[in-house]
C-alpha cells in the first residue's frame, strides 16, 4: 500500500508537496485546477524536482466541474481539450495515472445513450494517454443510482480504462456502502487502479477525516475487503480540513487497520 494525499488548488502547489515529502508521504495526487493549478499554469520541472527530492510519486486528477456530461458537442469537445492538456501535464511529469470523473449525464439520456457518451469520450482520451505512457481512471461519483450498471457496460466498451474506486462516494444516499460490489465485480474489479478515501455521514461527500464523521464508513470492514481482494496500491486520503493534523491521523489510523486486517486469518 502507497498513501498520499490530495492537494489543494487554491494554494500554492509547491509547498504543499514539500510538506508532503517531510511528513513521509507516498506520493502527491495533484488537483489539477484553477486558481492556482490550472494545467497550463504548472510548470512540469519545479514540480518534478519537488517530487523526486523527496521520492514522492504521483497522479494527476482533473477539475470536477469540467462539463463533458453536457449534451452539446462542442462543450464536449471543450472540456476534451482541457483534458488533453491535463494529459500532457501528466506525461510532462511522468504521472503514471490521469483520473478523471464520472458525472452522470442529463435526466433525458437513457442508460444507452450515457454509455455511449461517455464511451466516445473516453475511448478518445484513453488512445491519446497510451501514446503518452499514461493510464486513464474514472471515479465512481456519489449520485449511486444505476451508476453501477452504467460503468459496468461502460467498461466493457472501453477496454483500457481504468477504476478509481472513491469509498466516500459509494456510502452516499444508499442503505449501505457500495464498495464490496466494486471490488468483487467481474467488470470492475480486475480494472482496479486507485483508491480515494475521506469519511462522510452518508448524505453529503464531507471530505471528514477517517472514523470523524457519524454514520461514518465502516473503515476496518473496508479496509478488511481490501486486503481480501490483495489491493496493495494507492489509496489517496481526500481529508479537507485546514488543520493538518487531521490528515496525519488519518493515515496513522489506515495504517493502523492495514496491519491489524494483515493479521486477521
Amino acid at each position: 500500500m502507497k498513501i498520499g494525499a490530495m492537494t489543494n488548488p487554491r494554494e500554492e502547489l509547491i509547498p504543499q508537496l514539500v510538506w508532503l515529502g517531510e511528513q513521509g508521504f507516498d506520493f502527491a495526487d495533484l488537483a489539477i485546477e484553477p486558481p492556482k493549478a490550472d494545467a497550463s499554469d504548472v510548470a512540469p520541472a519545479p514540480v518534478r524536482q519537488a517530487l523526486d527530492r523527496y521520492g514522492l510519486g504521483v497522479v494527476v486528477h482533473t477539475s470536477p466541474y469540467l462539463p463533458y456530461d453536457n449534451p452539446s458537442r462542442k462543450i464536449q469537445d471543450a472540456a476534451l481539450a482541457e483534458l488533453l492538456r491535463a494529459l500532457q501535464l501528466a506525461a510532462d511529469l511522468r504521472a503514471p495515472l490521469l483520473t478523471v470523473h464520472y458525472l452522470g449525464a442529463p435526466p433525458f439520456f437513457s442508460h444507452d445513450d450515457t454509455v455511449l457518451w461517455y464511451a466516445g469520450l473516453l475511448t478518445a482520451l484513453c488512445n491519446s494517454a497510451a501514446g503518452a505512457g499514461v493510464a486513464v481512471a474514472l471515479e465512481n461519483s456519489p449520485e449511486n443510482k444505476d451508476q453501477l450498471k452504467i460503468l459496468r457496460d461502460l467498461f466493457r466498451r472501453v477496454p483500457a480504462l481504468r477504476l478509481l474506486l472513491d469509498v466516500g462516494h459509494a456510502h452516499i444516499g444508499i442503505a449501505r456502502n457500495l464498495t464490496e460490489e466494486y471490488l468483487w465485480d467481474a467488470d470492475l474489479s480486475p480494472r482496479l487502479a486507485h483508491i480515494h478515501m475521506s469519511d462522510n455521514d452518508g448524505k453529503g461527500d464531507l471530505h471528514a477525516p477517517l472514523g470523524g464523521a457519524r454514520n461514518g464508513v465502516d473503515w476496518p470492514k473496508i479496509v478488511g475487503s481490501l486486503r481480501k481482494r490483495n489491493y496493495d496500491g494507492t489509496i489517496t486520503l481526500e481529508v479537507f480540513s485546514p488543520d493538518r493534523d487531521y490528515l496525519l491521523t488519518s493515515r496513522d489510523k489506515l495504517k493502523a487497520w492495514w496491519t491489524a486486517a494483515e493479521r486477521r486469518p
